[in-house]
């Protein structure tokens, strides 16, 4: 985590518990909670330096993190910077299943219900993650959703849900890309394939139009009718991931 200290000016803080504050005493909010950063921010620098990451540090660090992010309230580019950090140590780190639970976790209480329009994500990287993480889903699902691995599943699948609106909307194209391999004919279900498109098929997250940059044309003649092609193409699938994307992409 390389920056520049930060400067009080640059950042304000905002949060349920600051709006119930009487007006004198949101100056000391704002006053505490930039102190409470600052003191992060080292301690962030010292545990999670490239070269050799302290894990057992940044989890002590955990009550201190869900404090600034729950009681303070920061912006929105400062979430952004933590979750970068975060999936960083998340998807680049060997560490054991517990941890990168526990990271998991960090991300998803980072983001909150924020709408974090700078961060920008490699799909494949986390789709990578995933994949490893089931690619033996009947040990995963024998040892049940809560132990280490079906959790760390479960959380994955969380934050995929969370974050697909961010992927690059250029994805798609990668996304049937890798579609068009998990419907070929050595493969004899679906499964896969409707996993993929359910989980990371960014469509529709435009504000400003319902099909984003792409325009409507673009996925009337190139996404649409491929969409229907590979749910006529095999067995075993789920249609309700197919009327999810088609859901998404009208509106």
């Amino acid at each position: 985590m390389q920056q520049n200290p930060s400067n009080p000016s640059q950042d304000t803080y905002s949060s349920y518990f600051n709006k119930k504050l009487p007006v004198t005493l949101q100056q000391d909010f704002q006053t505490e909670a930039e102190a409470l950063w600052q003191e992060l921010e080292q301690d962030l620098i010292n545990a999670c330096h490239p070269s050799a990451v302290n894990f057992d540090g940044l989890i002590a660090l955990i009550p201190k993190l869900e404090v600034f992010l729950t009681v303070y309230g920061p912006s929105p580019k400062r979430r952004e910077m933590l979750a970068t950090l975060f999936l960083r140590l998340l998807l680049e780190e060997k560490t054991t299943t517990l941890n990168k639970i526990v990271i998991l976790r960090l991300v998803l209480v980072t983001l909150g219900n924020s709408n974090p329009k700078d961060l920008r994500l490699n799909w494949r990287a986390i789709y990578d993650f995933l994949d490893e993480a089931s690619s033996d889903p009947i040990v995963a699902l024998s040892a049940g959703l809560h132990s280490p691995k079906g959790r760390l599943i479960t959380e994955i699948v969380q934050l995929v849900r969370k974050v697909r609106n961010l992927y690059p909307e250029e994805s798609i194209d990668e996304v049937l890309r890798l579609l068009r391999q998990k419907f070929s004919p050595s493969f004899t279900s679906g499964y896969k394939g409707t996993a993929l498109i359910s989980l990371f098929f960014n469509a529709g997250s435009s504000d400003d139009n319902k099909t984003g940059k792409l325009g409507q044309e673009y996925f009337e003649k190139n996404v649409i009718p491929e969409l229907f092609a590979f749910w006529n193409g095999r067995r075993y699938q789920s249609e309700s991931a197919y009327l999810a994307v088609l859901s998404r992409i009208a509106r």
